[in-house]
C-alpha cells in the first residue's frame, strides 16, 4: 500500500506560473524583432573633438553635413481601414510638413471592401512635393483628410494624423476623435530631390 502524501494541485501553480512568464517573454520578443515598422535612426552629429589641422582640413566636408536635405515626398498609396460610408467614398487628403501646406491629393472612390481597400493617386505629380529635411531636426508630417462634400474652408478635418518624417518610408494613420467611423493608413517615400 502506497503511504505517500498525496500532493495538493496547488503546488502546481508555481510551475505554471513561470511557464506562462517564459512564454509571454518569447512571444513578446518575437513580436518586437518581426514587426514591419523599423525605426530610423537620427544621424550622429559631427565630433566637436578634432586636432586643429584635421578641422581646417575637413571644414567644408562639415559644413555640407550640417546643409538641409532635399527630398522628394510622394504620397505613395492608401490603406482604406473604414472609408466612413456603406459604399465607396470620394475624400481629399492635405499634406504638411511642419505645419506648413504642401499639397492635396483627390481621391475618388474609396472603398473598404477587401481587395479593394488600397488605392493610388492617379496623378504622382500633384501627390508629391520636395521638402527640406534639416540635419538633427526632427520634422513632422501631418495629414487631413474631408469627404468630397465636406471639405469647405475653414471646416475642421473629418480624419487626421501626424508622424515624424523618416528619410525614406513614413506611415501615418489618420483616424476621427469617434470610437467609430473612418480610418485610413497613409504611406509616404521620400528620396533624394533631383
Amino acid at each position: 500500500m502506497n503511504t505517500e502524501p498525496k500532493k495538493s494541485r496547488l503546488a502546481h501553480v508555481p510551475s505554471i506560473l513561470g511557464g506562462t512568464a517564459a512564454l509571454i517573454a518569447a512571444v513578446t520578443t518575437l513580436y518586437v524583432n518581426l514587426r514591419s515598422d523599423p525605426q530610423i535612426a537620427p544621424e550622429p552629429a559631427p565630433q566637436a573633438n578634432v586636432a586643429p589641422a584635421a578641422a581646417a582640413a575637413s571644414a567644408p566636408a562639415s559644413a555640407a553635413s550640417t546643409e538641409p536635405r532635399r527630398m522628394l515626398l510622394r504620397l505613395d498609396r492608401v490603406q482604406v481601414n473604414d472609408d466612413g460610408s456603406a459604399g465607396s467614398t470620394d475624400w481629399t487628403f492635405e499634406v504638411s510638413v511642419d505645419g506648413d501646406p504642401l499639397f492635396s491629393v483627390p481621391m475618388p472612390s474609396l472603398n473598404d471592401k477587401p481587395g479593394e481597400s488600397l488605392a493610388r493617386p492617379k496623378d504622382r505629380d500633384q501627390a508629391s512635393a520636395e521638402v527640406e529635411l534639416p540635419v538633427g531636426k526632427n520634422v513632422e508630417l501631418s495629414v487631413k483628410g474631408w469627404k468630397k462634400d465636406g471639405w469647405l474652408p475653414g471646416s475642421s478635418a473629418e480624419v487626421s494624423g501626424k508622424a515624424w518624417l523618416g528619410y525614406n518610408k513614413t506611415v501615418v494613420t489618420l483616424q476621427t476623435d469617434k470610437p467609430k467611423g473612418p480610418q485610413f493608413v497613409v504611406y509616404f517615400s521620400a528620396t533624394p530631390a533631383k
